[in-house]
């Protein structure tokens, strides 16, 4: 089994077209990544019935094949892309150009996040949370101003972004993580969950 650069270029202007053209991914950029993609297939294929595969998502390649599979129930996978182009439609109109530069290259790397080995690491979910806090905070009746994002902190690490709100004078700064890759074993209480969080909190402030 193999997709190539013209099928993923056909699937990527159908299903996310907004986002797809924003990223200004090139065909270098896609023909590197189909290359990775068709390994982690044969992978897939490798561990499972030819006759039967099942590809649990773990990137938007993923979605797009399924998306074009009418032999399951693939409604879920279509609407989640419909939603990454919707919020990417209204980023580029609610940021100020001066943004758009950084704000391509999350775009570039939710579409193009892959491994070619099976695993549970869904990392374009990461890049997704980062768009999806975004326009949840610009949403706001227009309280909070974007800043900066990728705002360098004085310990050498970064947060996604810097608002300022109109009912404050200081900067909020903002940073997203994802929680699909949390081991729930390892979080049996809520105070093990608190203190995850926290933890998390001071290695990022603390460096």
């Amino acid at each position: 089994m193999e997709i190539t650069i013209d099928i993923l270029d056909e699937y990527l202007n159908k299903y996310i077209p907004i986002a797809y053209k924003f990223s200004g991914i090139n065909k270098k950029d896609l023909r590197k990544k189909t290359q990775i993609y068709n390994r982690r297939l044969n992978n897939i294929l490798s561990i499972n019935n030819p006759e039967k595969v099942y590809y649990e998502p773990h990137c938007i390649f993923d979605l797009l094949l399924l998306s074009e599979n009418n032999n399951i129930d693939n409604k879920w996978y279509k609407e989640f892309l419909y939603h990454i182009d919707k919020i990417v439609k209204r980023l580029k109109n609610k940021v100020d150009i001066s943004h758009h530069k950084v704000l391509k290259n999350t775009i570039k790397q939710i579409i193009l996040s892959l491994k070619e080995q099976i695993d549970n690491q869904k990392q374009y979910l990461d890049f997704f949370g980062e768009i999806f806090g975004l326009d949840f905070f610009l949403s706001q009746d227009d309280k909070f101003k974007l800043i900066d994002i990728e705002k360098k902190l004085p310990n050498g690490k970064s947060v996604d972004f810097v608002f300022k709100h109109d009912d404050d004078f200081l900067p909020l700064y903002i940073d997203f993580f994802s929680i699909h890759n949390i081991n729930p074993n390892k979080l049996n209480t809520e105070m093990e969950f608190v203190k995850f969080f926290e933890d998390r909190f001071n290695k990022k402030i603390r460096g």
